[in-house]
């Protein structure tokens, strides 16, 4: 009799335990959600201020072109009219512009941004149970999984790299274990190429357009 009772008594202290680590692991993947889709609105801001930059850069060397290509009769290579060129450019502009416009970055920067208050809320509800319930129910903690659904559903997810930058910079914070040495060489190899990959690719985009304009300028004034 007595062994069924401490038997009892184990099993009630299993799902209290079962309940409690359910609500701790929910914690914590509301925080890496929280901090990760920090990191992603970033990076949409980031890059909607990239596109500014670039449209309002194509827009001037497209203007300075139209400009000095009036009355010339000047042919790239012998082949296209520099007006033809021009025309070209400018519809290329436009769909670029369209293109951009049609990404909305900052919209969705802004639709991330709302849901760190819903994650909040979450974060809150789960620090009072987890702090002042002794017994935590398993259907309590389902409806806070939904709700934790819910809010991962109402918005876009981050990217893979958006989580990649918050381990790496969570490392970096709070230290390495010897057994994730080799997971924290990964993601830091993982982020450096895509750092290297980004600034190269912005790099092209400025360049190349560059060049090309340079080249019609200089074939422009010496004709």
């Amino acid at each position: 009799m007595e062994a069924k009772l401490n038997r009892i008594i184990e099993a009630d202290k299993n799902d209290v335990n079962k309940g409690k680590k359910l609500l701790e692991e929910l914690r914590r993947r509301v925080d890496i959600t929280y901090r990760t889709r920090i990191i992603s609105a970033d990076r949409l801001r980031n890059k909607n201020k990239e596109y500014k930059k670039l449209n309002m850069y194509y827009s001037a060397l497209v203007t300075a072109l139209s400009i000095l290509s009036i009355g010339k009769d000047y042919k790239f290579l012998g082949v296209l009219s520099v007006s033809n060129i021009v025309l070209m450019f400018s519809i290329l502009l436009s769909y670029y512009m369209f293109y951009t416009s049609e990404k909305n970055l900052q919209e969705r920067a802004y639709k991330m941004e709302e849901t760190f208050k819903d994650l909040d809320r979450l974060k809150n509800k789960i620090d009072i149970i987890l702090s002042y319930y002794q017994e935590i129910e398993e259907n309590k903690c389902k409806r806070l999984y939904q709700e934790y659904e819910r809010i991962l559903t109402s918005i876009e997810n981050h990217e893979q790299m958006d989580f990649y930058i918050y381990k790496l910079n969570l490392y970096n914070k709070q230290g390495i274990k010897d057994s994730d040495k080799l997971v924290y060489k990964e993601i830091k190899l993982k982020v450096k190429m895509y750092k290297i990959t980004k600034t190269a690719l912005i790099i092209a985009k400025y360049v190349i357009p560059t060049v090309i304009a340079g080249m019609l300028f200089w074939g422009i004034t010496s004709s």
